[in-house]
């Protein structure tokens, strides 16, 4: 019956599987994401830190002529470390929770804002990470996104990264971007019933290739004081790491800053064609520059200028002229994100169910996790409670998300 009396392991199954519930209602990016399956991870006491790899597509070349060319295959791992544990705490007491009628109570009353808070960190934490590692970039800082075009600009960039063409496209927009493009956009190529989601509610819906949703979470970029003439120093630099020089000097530039470089154009994935605009990079690591100008910038995607995994029409010149593509100095910038659904993967993983306590559950709903854990404090005669989440995240494939700032 419902007003039957629980037994502690009872109650905190019932109360981690409710909060579990509400958290994953909240969510909003990381259902738009692909969630990496934690049944294959089975301890049940893992810690921030623990890393596992996640497989990427393994790169090609085509051979010409008759002559066999074998080639090794190597498989890509992306390593997606589980470095976050998070959650939130309250005190209540044994009565509150005797019942599944007094369980529900607690859940709207306690459990429902606990959850929102706690799905709004994660995922706001999630997205800025993910930002930071993605040079894909549209749009103009300073301007609020508000065309067809824009958007446009976003799918195509998707289509010639050859991300799917399928129904697992998404457009994460903020409330700026969200009026402006309802507004510059009302009526075009909608139904009346759309129409009248965009008057009433602000409501975009399916557009341009991309399921819309309005987002208050999304990442703000911040630019260095930047400056100077920035060049390359030293021709035919590959990788992940980039030698530059003519910055001003003390010069900083943020994390998240994407840059191109003169004669560096962008190719096809497979074919290696030339496309008419130059390849972006994105600096994943705040850098300073010295006395003398001079920076080495980490960078994403790293350079390749060969096959299989050549990104660049063409190997790099010293002093090949860079520009830094998201905005002025010391700006702040909205970052839009338009994806596919393999570009980010995301997983919670068990913590440790301790002995000793008055009761400990964990349950998974659609793969992530939560546990409950409370004891009685004697000193202060509470009983407190701590829900926990562990998880991480990482950019699988880099390629199939753009930026599109405001």
């Amino acid at each position: 019956m419902a007003n039957q009396t629980l037994t502690s392991k009872q109650a905190a199954a019932i109360i981690s599987k409710v909060a579990n519930s509400i958290l994953h209602d909240k969510l909003q990016f990381l259902k738009a994401i692909r969630t990496e399956d934690n049944a294959p991870w089975t301890r049940d006491d893992y810690k921030p830190g623990d890393t596992i790899k996640i497989a990427r597509p393994a790169q090609f070349s085509v051979r010409k002529g008759r002559v066999l060319a074998p080639q090794d295959f190597q498989e890509d791992t992306v390593p997606l470390v589980v470095d976050n544990q998070v959650g939130v705490d309250v005190s209540f007491t044994s009565a509150e929770i005797a019942t599944e009628i007094g369980i529900k109570q607690m859940a709207k009353r306690v459990l429902e804002p606990q959850m929102a808070v706690l799905a709004s960190a994660i995922e706001a934490d999630v997205m800025a990470k993910a930002y930071k590692r993605v040079a894909n970039f549209v749009g103009t800082p300073g301007t609020t996104p508000a065309t067809f075009g824009v958007y446009g600009d976003a799918l195509q960039r998707l289509d010639e990264n050859l991300a799917p063409m399928d129904e697992e496209r998404f457009a994460l927009i903020n409330p700026a971007a969200n009026n402006k493009t309802v507004d510059g956009l009302k009526g075009l190529f909608n139904s009346q019933e759309a129409i009248a989601k965009q008057y009433k509610s602000g409501y975009l819906g399916d557009m341009n290739g991309f399921h819309f949703m309005r987002n208050n979470l999304l990442p703000i970029h911040k630019n260095g004081t930047q400056g100077g003439t920035p060049l390359i120093n030293g021709a035919g630099q590959s990788g992940a790491s980039l030698i530059t020089d003519g910055w001003s000097p003390g010069a900083t530039i943020t994390a998240g800053t994407v840059i191109t470089i003169s004669g560096a154009q962008a190719v096809h994935p497979e074919t290696k064609v030339a496309y008419p605009y130059l390849k972006q990079f994105v600096v994943t690591a705040d850098v300073t520059a010295d006395g003398g100008g001079n920076a080495t910038l980490a960078i994403n995607p790293p350079i390749a200028a060969t096959t299989p995994k050549q990104n660049v029409s063409a190997a790099l010149v010293d002093n090949a002229a860079i520009t830094l593509q998201t905005g002025a100095a010391n700006g702040l910038f909205p970052q839009n994100l338009l994806f596919h659904k393999d570009a980010v993967r995301f997983i919670t993983l068990p913590l440790m169910l301790p002995d000793g306590v008055d009761f400990a559950a964990q349950e998974t709903v659609d793969g992530i996790s939560v546990r409950v854990v409370r004891q009685y404090d004697v000193v202060n005669d509470t009983l407190p409670c701590r829900l926990d989440v562990l998880y991480g995240s990482a950019v699988v494939r880099d390629d199939f998300m753009v930026r599109l700032t405001g």
